[in-house]
């Protein structure tokens, strides 16, 4: 969950943003391989499956002034 707010009066805005608001660990994106023991034998987690782990818990704050 992400969430966005901003005041604007005459030329300047005031902004805010935090992405993942709740610090969730979820993956983006993943993919089945090749067995990752063939490769490195003795590797405790030896399942085939790649993920790419999602972004951490961020935020922004920030003003624009529009001349």
């Amino acid at each position: 969950m992400n969430l966005r707010g901003g005041y604007r009066w005459d030329h300047v805005e005031l902004y805010a943003r935090i992405d993942n608001i709740l610090d969730e660990d979820y993956e983006n994106f993943g993919l089945l391989g090749e067995d990752p023991t063939e490769v490195l034998p003795g590797l405790a987690d030896d399942r085939p499956i790649f993920v790419g782990v999602g972004a951490p818990r961020a935020a922004w704050l920030g003003i624009h002034i529009a001349l």
